[in-house]
């Protein structure tokens, strides 16, 4: 409980005079139990930390290894790129990792501020906001591109031109349950199975259980990198099926609550970018 000194006199003791400032007090009073009631539920940006999640898969450079935990030395480029947006903005950012499906929908529930990397999708918009001009999405504030490919065996029964899947022997695809490539993979293929990713995902292919997978080539060549001996049959089929560029999003709560900040975060991402202290970073993790 709050006390805010006010000494309320008994009113058989109090005067007219006393009575006008004691009902100045209870006004002055009321103010300020609702500006602090109003701070409580809608504190400002910058009052505490934001929460942005990504998921638990492996990112490559952009955001390395796997699981729910970052490397505290290289964590990838594109959290330290965040990194240098806060500094940039004076902002507190915790960065978390889940599932995938988690992100989306704490993002939706407005339980986060933020979730990378996300590539556009216009259904989204109804759980997310991204950096946009007018009614398009604005690929100048895009945080990366990234590409997914077919993976399978050597020789394997599907073939990909770039435009059409052909198969000897009606072939299964595997794809990432609840990723942007769902949809474009069952506009394309038939035959479409969504699996849980997990660093065991190319066993469903040495064991025959899927004839291909189509994923994120930082999140595959990672898992094949884990054992190369034993996932030496896969092959990474040329050229890639989707590449598209990856933004990152924002609570719906947050840009109602700051939308300023907002469009400064992503002016920021794209501001940074350009800098020679970003490209400093991402030669770190290339060399």
């Amino acid at each position: 409980m709050v006390s805010y000194g006010i000494v309320l006199p008994h009113p058989d003791r109090r005067g007219a005079a006393q009575n006008a400032q004691l009902e100045t007090d209870m006004q002055s009073l009321k103010i300020i139990i609702l500006i602090s009631a109003i701070i409580t539920l809608n504190p400002p940006a910058g009052a505490h930390s934001l929460v942005w999640v990504t998921d638990d898969t492996p990112g490559g450079h952009y955001i390395t290894g796997g699981g729910t935990s970052f490397d505290p030395e290289k964590p990838g480029i594109e959290i330290e790129l965040y990194r240098m947006v806060a500094r940039q903005l004076n902002l507190e950012i915790e960065f978390k990792r889940l599932s995938w499906t988690r992100c989306l929908y704490l993002l939706e529930h407005n339980r986060v501020d933020g979730i990378f990397p996300a590539s556009f999708k216009r259904k989204r918009m109804k759980i997310g906001a991204y950096p946009m001009k007018g009614d398009q999405v604005d690929t100048g504030r895009k945080t990366r591109n990234n590409a997914y490919f077919l993976y399978q065996l050597k020789n394997g029964p599907i073939r990909w031109d770039g435009t059409v899947f052909t198969n000897k022997n009606q072939a299964t695809v595997g794809v990432p349950e609840g990723w942007a490539i769902v949809e474009v993979v069952q506009k394309l293929y038939r035959d479409v199975r969504e699996e849980t990713v997990n660093p065991n995902i190319p066993n469903l292919l040495i064991h025959g259980r899927l004839d291909g997978f189509i994923c994120l080539e930082t999140v595959f060549d990672a898992y094949l990198g884990r054992d190369p001996a034993a996932y030496a049959d896969i092959v990474k089929v040329d050229p890639s099926v989707w590449e598209k560029p990856y933004y990152l999003m924002l609570s719906h709560g947050f840009v109602a609550g700051n939308p300023e900040k907002a469009e400064q975060i992503w002016n920021a991402v794209r501001d940074i970018k350009k800098s020679k202290a970003y490209s400093a970073v991402v030669n770190r993790y290339v060399d």
